[in-house]
């Protein structure tokens, strides 16, 4: 399936735990993105691996080497998650980390039951952090309380795609730009881990008005390189494209060498014959 987007955990940047870097560094190291793909999705998705979260290889044209974005793991590393906690200065106390104040290292990954690949993500990730010393737990919820716990900010932690279009553009705007937030940031049409950095948003805007694949590519690399190291969002396994299609009349559907639909010549006049009879 091609991939049109990227899935992400997002999580909830206004409370605690998930407002703390170290434990999103813990989080993306604890889950297993190869058996997410397989088991909740049977495999029509691919796993993220690249940190930045964007959407590949349907964007390559818009990497570049310079970003210093690096390479999420595939398979869980609990014992790399540990550390990371650790060096923060949590405490494991039977089997769980704890703050050296006593308070536990816990979160609640939310997402609809009815969303039932979602639901088993879900459920796989809480598992997952368990194992690496996060007491997490799972709330299938309804599609009301997950939508209006997104938007209103009350949740921890939730697995959510991003926009897309035909630019990255889309994807990171949705993300990360604050003009989604209002009344404070309690209120959220999009951004819903509540990212509100004035440096982000003017880069964002600098690359809406870019019109070459150059300056564009060029001012998307210090996006990418922030969400690499700062996590706002935790890039998991990429949003596929559903769809049946039949080449007998029609060529240039997506394929894993071309990810993009392009018509060729032959089928834009076929389109153009049908168009006309």
């Amino acid at each position: 399936m091609p991939r049109l987007a990227v899935v992400a955990l997002e999580p909830n940047l206004t409370v605690w735990p998930t407002n703390q870097l170290a434990v999103r560094e813990a989080i993306s190291l604890a889950i297993d993105r190869s058996s997410l793909t397989s088991e909740a999705e049977s495999g029509y998705v691919v796993a993220t691996t690249d940190s930045s979260g964007m959407t590949l290889p349907t964007f390559k044209a818009w990497t570049s080497p310079a970003t210093g974005v690096g390479k999420l793991n595939l398979h869980p590393d609990a014992k790399a998650a540990k550390a990371v906690l650790e060096k923060a200065g949590f405490v494991m106390k039977n089997g769980f980390f704890y703050t050296a104040a006593g308070k536990e290292l816990s979160l609640t990954v939310m997402d609809p039951a009815a969303y039932t690949d979602y639901a088993q993500a879900g459920a796989i990730v809480a598992q997952d952090l368990k194992l690496a010393g996060i007491n997490a737990s799972f709330d299938g919820s309804s599609i009301t309380t997950w939508t209006s716990g997104l938007a209103s900010g009350a949740f921890q932690l939730s697995l959510m795609w991003s926009q897309y279009g035909a630019t990255p553009y889309s994807e990171f705007n949705g993300w990360l730009n604050s003009s989604f937030l209002s009344g404070n940031g309690k209120v959220a049409t999009s951004d819903y881990e509540r990212l509100n950095s004035p440096t982000v948003n003017a880069e964002l805007n600098k690359v809406s008005m870019d019109v070459t694949l150059a300056s564009q590519t060029a001012d998307l690399a210090p996006i990418e390189t922030y969400v690499s190291q700062n996590l706002p969002i935790i890039p998991v396994f990429t949003r596929a494209a559903y769809f049946d299609y039949n080449s007998t009349r029609f060529v240039g559907w997506p394929s894993p060498s071309d990810p993009t639909r392009r018509w060729r010549p032959e089928a834009a006049r076929i389109w153009s014959f049908w168009r006309c009879t």
